[in-house]
């Protein structure tokens, strides 16, 4: 079980509801009072799964995001790879991580966890610098993904997401180290971060499949009623 920071700003949740493939789902967060949403959809085939990351800056400045995680799946379930097809430039996916109010994904053994970050490391495993995820200001950024996994494929009733970052992309100071202690200070004390620690409302998108079974029903019906009308 991680240790949730206190939030720093009101996630205001709002349900939104798309029809991808088998077992899809969406939902949309957004942060006050700084204008910045995040939005993600999940959806599965087999032992695949696709999705997306949109964060969107409303707000007259730029912002930047520092780490993300989001849980896909939820029982026994095993991430074992994640690929985005775009992501900032300079950052990192991994499996089975999560990051926590500003730190880099170091919280490890999340199986069914996604995370990604714009720390940058050596190959003796030290943070020599932050690659920021910039947010224009009255902009969006989607960022797909896709990977493969093991064990059950149920996604997670509530999908739950953790991120952080700084509402100024001035005053942002990088504090180098270990995956352990790197990190970001957003301007005086921190005065200019927001985090996101919960999860999200849900709804369930109809499955093709299903959508399917449920017009070849209707069909056999209607042949149903019309030979008893003669």
């Amino acid at each position: 079980m991680r240790n949730r920071a206190p939030l720093t700003m009101i996630g205001i949740v709002t349900v939104i509801v798309l029809l991808l493939s088998t077992a899809a789902m969406a939902d949309t967060i957004i942060y006050a009072p700084t204008n910045l949403s995040a939005s993600g959809t999940i959806s599965t085939s087999g032992n695949t799964f696709s999705g997306s990351v949109t964060f969107s800056n409303g707000s007259s400045f730029d912002q930047l995001v520092a780490a993300f995680s989001l849980q896909l799946f939820g029982g026994n379930t095993t991430i074992t790879q994640v690929n985005f097809s775009n992501l900032f430039a300079g950052w990192t996916p991994y499996i089975s991580k999560q990051s926590n109010n500003g730190t880099p994904c170091n919280q490890s053994n999340n199986t069914n966890w996604i995370c990604a970050d714009g720390f940058v490391y050596n190959t003796s495993g030290i943070a020599t610098s932050f690659a920021p995820g910039t947010l224009a200001a009255n902009s969006s950024i989607t960022l797909n993904f896709s990977g493969q996994f093991t064990g059950s494929s149920t996604l997670v009733s509530a999908l739950d997401l953790m991120a952080d970052g700084c509402t100024s992309t001035s005053g942002v100071v990088f504090n180098g180290g270990t995956v352990s202690n790197a990190s970001i200070t957003c301007g005086t004390n921190d005065g200019n971060k927001w985090a996101y620690s919960n999860t999200i409302a849900t709804t369930a998108s109809p499955e093709p499949a299903s959508l399917v079974l449920l017009g070849s029903g209707l069909i056999g019906l209607s042949s149903l009623i019309r030979r008893r009308k003669r």
